[in-house]
């Protein structure tokens, strides 16, 4: 999107705080899933199958409702959708606290999932929106590290709230924070209502013409191939660590969440490489090949400190990818009001990797007997995003300051 498409003023610091904190609270409600989801098993006697839609629940709707939302935020207004979007993360955990059947479980986690997707859809545009053009790499950048940030803090909290009054209480604070975000981004849009009045009226073009690009196609196979490689490790790594460094499941599982860290590193340090003058597909197509060779260390080195250490890496460097790929949205689209529906693109792409990866990895397993086959399925993606990013390789890089 051309930068005199936005209003020239400086960025108000103060402003993308508040929507940054505020999307993180949606992340949220995806990080306090997986340190509660033994004692829900344990509560509500799941089966296999139960347990595995509830967890393929976000990755099915990412999926099959990224594009859609997309499409659908250039007629509603991105105002409304962000705040629709942590409203019903909000809605959608303050019910899950009192469920009593599994299909109400189902229901409020698929209510917040639909909210994850209309926030991830709609927050980064207004930030863009209301970032100066030499600020913006840096404001998506540090709204690529949304997830690590929100998924870090209530999985290190998790423990504590579970003892204190079970997972119904992560449920129960992830709701309360939800609600401080909707109450602190409703204020906040409103004071910017003449900064943001581009992205607020209804019945405007989707925009749809862009996703007949190569770029389109480009930053869909790029977060694709990262969001395939991403899940794959932390899925996977407590598994590692259990069979072969024969930990417990609590120091696994904690060396998992200290990944989201560096992670989140890596998407704040994006914009920061951009505005040192790299060009976007070179950035992206290093950082998925190194995403690719440490995801293979990973799986083929049964040492603990080689392992923690390839994942860490992985963590880091993978992290570059989506504050790159969030800031590049923005250029592929034609127009402000149509970032949506290639960001919309994107996440379809990151919900068909998050599908496709414990897939397809977990058949290579199957089939070789060995590990180290899963990492060369993950080296290979890897390969695939970083031909994809050349397709990228058109955008100029932002002269260095």
């Amino acid at each position: 999107m051309n930068s005199n498409t936005h209003q020239q003023f400086e960025t108000n610091w103060t402003v993308i705080w508040i929507l940054f904190l505020s999307g993180c609270t949606i992340a949220l409600h995806v990080g306090k899933f997986p340190a509660a989801l033994p004692l829900i098993e344990k509560e509500f006697g799941l089966t296999l199958s139960q347990t595995g839609t509830l967890v393929s629940i976000y990755a099915i709707l990412i999926a099959f409702g990224g594009l859609l939302s997309g499409m659908s935020v250039a007629r509603v207004g991105y105002v409304w959708f962000a705040l629709a979007g942590v409203a019903l993360c909000m809605l959608g955990s303050l019910a899950g606290a009192f469920v009593t059947s599994v299909p109400m479980l189902m229901l409020t986690r698929a209510t917040e999932g639909l909210g994850w997707v209309l926030g991830v859809v709609s927050i980064p545009v207004l930030m863009s929106t209301l970032a100066s053009a030499k600020d913006r790499p840096v404001v998506m950048g540090l709204w690529g590290a949304f997830m690590g940030v929100g998924g870090a803090f209530i999985l290190f909290a998790s423990p504590y709230l579970h003892d204190i009054g079970g997972w119904r209480l992560a449920w129960a604070l992830s709701a309360a924070l939800s609600a401080i975000g909707v109450a602190a981004m409703a204020l906040t849009c409103y004071k910017q209502r003449g900064n943001l009045a581009q992205l607020t009226n209804a019945r405007q073009s989707p925009g749809l013409q862009d996703l007949w690009q190569k770029r389109a196609v480009a930053v869909f196979v790029c977060f694709l191939c990262y969001s395939f490689q991403y899940v794959c490790a932390t899925s996977y790594l407590p598994t590692l660590l259990i069979q072969d460094s024969s930990m417990s499941l609590a120091s696994a599982s904690r060396w998992t969440a200290l990944i989201l860290i560096p992670n989140a590193i890596g998407n704040i340090s994006a914009g920061w490489i951009i505005n040192r003058g790299v060009k976007r597909s070179t950035i992206l197509a290093v950082a998925a090949l190194l995403t690719g060779i440490f995801s293979f260390v990973l799986f083929s080195v049964t040492d603990t400190s080689i392992r923690l250490s390839a994942a860490i890496l992985m963590a880091a460097i993978g992290g570059i990818i989506p504050g790159t790929l969030f800031s590049t949205a923005t250029l592929v689209a034609s127009t402000a009001a149509g970032a949506g529906v290639v960001i919309g693109f994107m996440l379809t792409g990151t919900g068909f990797g998050q599908l496709l990866g414990p897939v397809l990895l977990t058949r290579v397993v199957e089939w070789s007997s060995h590990w180290y086959s899963g990492g060369l399925l993950c080296l290979g993606v890897g390969l695939l995003g970083a031909y994809f990013a050349f397709w990228l390789r058109d955008i100029p890089a932002v002269k260095a300051k």
